[in-house]
């Protein structure tokens, strides 16, 4: 009786953090960083190397890399017999429900079109989305492209969203 006590216990528990422990998209041009993480635990990064694109997996610190551009490690995939699926449709009300729950923890854009007039036509435009977001948007003149941006989230917010909006 224990032993059943105290594997729902660890199951109960497992499910409990897989849901509100936080989730992040991160993307910075500086570190050449696109990521998806799921706090410590479990993180898949986005690399490129000698001419190729992969996917480094991190998981509970194993690594594993999956080549996106090698043939060869394509897996033969059986032909079975397609099924209707039925689509399901997210009202508008839901998705924009679900988008609020995203949290931005890090906001910096730094552009440059290479375009002066271009640039100019902007200027504004981002001083605007700067003083209304409370966040660094900005266009400069020098050549010089910067993204750092950080997303948070957890998955009881979204499946909360989803069911109650």
């Amino acid at each position: 009786m224990i032993w059943i006590l105290a594997v729902c216990t660890m199951l109960f528990l497992a499910v409990g953090y897989i849901l509100f422990a936080p989730f992040y998209l991160e993307i910075d041009s500086d570190r050449k960083l696109i990521r998806i993480r799921l706090h410590h635990l479990i993180s898949a990064r986005l690399v490129t190397k000698e001419n190729t694109l992969a996917i480094c997996f991190k998981i509970a610190g194993h690594r594993t890399y999956i080549d996106l551009l090698n043939p060869e490690r394509k897996r033969k995939q059986q032909v079975k017999p397609k099924e209707k699926k039925r689509v399901r449709r997210i009202s508008f009300t839901k998705a924009k429900a679900i988008i609020k729950t995203f949290k931005i923890n890090k906001c910096y854009c730094n552009l440059d079109f290479d375009d002066v007039e271009f640039n100019g036509k902007l200027y504004p435009l981002f001083l605007w989305l700067g003083y209304l977001t409370g966040r660094h948007f900005s266009i400069n003149f020098l050549g010089e492209n910067n993204v750092c941006l950080e997303i948070r989230n957890n998955m009881a917010r979204i499946i909360w969203a989803y069911i109650f909006k």
